[in-house]
């Protein structure tokens, strides 16, 4: 049977800008991506470690290194410098490593 499991995190990445006129999504930068393996437009849930908000959206790439940018309405969920946890989730017959980018 296959299920949910946690397949990559970024955790405690702060938040370098914030864009609220703009359609919606998480803005990321490419190292990160790369490192982690995770892809433009995967689906994500966010954790607002600062003030407690989570909510899922999208993955849009950046060539700005190490770039955390809240789009849209989820730009009023934090604010610059906060801390979150982006975490992406697989369907998979069993868990797999889970790969991690860590901010100290």
């Amino acid at each position: 049977m296959q299920q949910f499991y946690l397949h990559a995190k970024i955790h405690q990445i702060p938040v370098t800008d914030k864009a609220l006129h703009y359609n919606g999504s998480l803005t990321i930068g490419r190292n990160i991506l790369e490192e982690i393996d995770l892809q433009p437009g995967e689906r994500v849930l966010c954790g607002n470690i600062t003030n407690g908000q989570r909510w899922e959206t999208y993955i849009i790439p950046s060539d700005e290194d190490n770039a955390c940018v809240l789009n849209g309405g989820v730009a009023r969920l934090g604010e610059v410098e906060d801390r979150l946890v982006v975490m992406a989730f697989c369907l998979a017959e069993e868990a797999p490593e889970v790969r991690t980018f860590h901010f100290d």
